[in-house]
């Protein structure tokens, strides 16, 4: 997103050198999946999604 923000700063003329191209990045790592129990399903939608707030998903 970074880069993508400072190349359109590039295409207006409000930078000239875009820092982002040159950055050595690792690889994101994929997010675990995990599979919907009815335990889940019947635990109610707050339940669920404060859960996946814990897991590192956002609702």
């Amino acid at each position: 997103m970074l880069r993508a923000a400072l190349n359109a700063a590039i295409a207006q003329q409000l930078i000239t050198f875009n820092p982002a191209a040159h950055a050595d990045l690792e690889a994101a790592r994929r997010p675990k999946a995990w599979r919907w129990t009815d335990t889940h399903l019947d635990a109610g939608p707050i339940t669920v999604a404060k859960q996946l707030v814990v897991n590192g998903w956002e609702v």
